[in-house]
């Protein structure tokens, strides 16, 4: 885990957010953000700025022990669940 602390992104403003995760991502080969409206309006930006496609994955772990994925591509559509 990283931390940032700047004035420039005290409102969670997309554009100096992004610049920020790009200037940090060079080492990275994933990038992952929450399903909020901060993560959803900045990764699309960050994906961008890097020139690489964006792929929205959700996982949800449940307490019984079970855990689906589900991988939304623009082709392709697909589930996966299992116990854990």
């Amino acid at each position: 885990m990283l931390v940032a602390d700047d004035a420039s992104l005290a409102h969670n403003l997309a554009e100096p957010l992004a610049a920020t995760i790009v200037s940090l991502a060079g080492g990275y080969d994933t990038l992952i953000a929450a399903a909020t409206s901060v993560g959803k309006n900045v990764m699309p930006r960050v994906t961008a700025l890097l020139d690489v496609a964006r792929s929205r994955n959700t996982f949800h772990a449940n307490r019984a022990g079970t855990a689906r994925k589900n991988n939304h591509l623009p082709q392709i559509s697909w589930s996966v669940a299992g116990e854990f």
